[in-house]
Order: structure tokens, then sequence, then C-alpha cells
């Protein structure tokens, strides 16, 4: 991406810090392994985003899978 893009345009409330952390996130191909993207990307793509929230003050209170059981409640749909 060109560097004149990274720029935050006025009045936008976004600082070159915060446009180079979104232009980051947007640069993992986190495009669905079905789909013919990489494994690992969405996880990539989270581990991108959650250090750019902790470097603006935000705490992360939960990152992890879903306990096995949760899958079997009524409101999951079968082909989950």
């Amino acid at each position: 991406m060109a560097e004149s893009t990274r720029t935050a345009t006025a009045g936008t409330g976004l600082s070159a810090a915060d446009v180079r952390w979104l232009t980051d996130l947007m640069a993992v191909d986190s495009v669905s392994p079905l789909e013919g993207g990489p494994l690992d990307g969405a996880a990539r793509a989270q581990r991108v985003f959650l250090a750019g929230a902790a470097e603006r003050g935000f705490t992360t209170v939960l990152h992890q899978s879903p306990a096995p059981e949760l899958l079997e409640r009524p409101e999951v749909p079968a082909p989950v």
C-alpha cells in the first residue's frame, strides 16, 4: 500500500499509529481455509487486533475456544 494512503484524514480522530494498526490488520490473509486461505489466518488476524487494542488501553477479558459441551446446546445448529 502506498505510504500516502497510510495517513489519517483531518478530523477522523485516527492517529497515524491507528491507521498503521488497521492497515496491518487488513493485510492479514484471514480468508477461510475452505475458500483457499491459510489455516491460521483468522488466528493471526485476532492476534494483530488484540495487540493493537492492548496498545490503546483495552484489556482482553476472554480469548479462547468455547467449552465443548456448549456445542451440545439445542440452539446450536446441527452442522456445527
